[in-house]
């Protein structure tokens, strides 16, 4: 077997490894994490958002906020 072919049957394998590992996510009941990324601006981070991340925190404790605050929207 060529270098190359040696390389896409290593990948085949893991992607068999893979395929067995899925079916037991089905039955996981911890929910996968998510993100939520939000653009806003200095007087929003300073004012609201800080309610608006502890009220998605309760709600959702499975999101991730990441603000990414900035001096104007056309920065974002």
């Amino acid at each position: 077997m060529t270098e190359h072919g040696e390389h896409i049957l290593a990948l085949g394998r893991n992607m068999l490894v893979i395929q067995e590992q899925i079916p037991s996510l089905k039955h996981s009941r911890r929910p996968p994490a998510r993100r939520l990324r939000l653009g806003v601006t200095e007087l929003s981070a300073l004012t609201w958002l800080p309610r608006l991340v502890s009220a998605i925190a309760a709600a959702h404790p499975s999101v991730i906020v990441e603000p990414e605050v900035d001096i104007s929207p056309d920065a974002l």
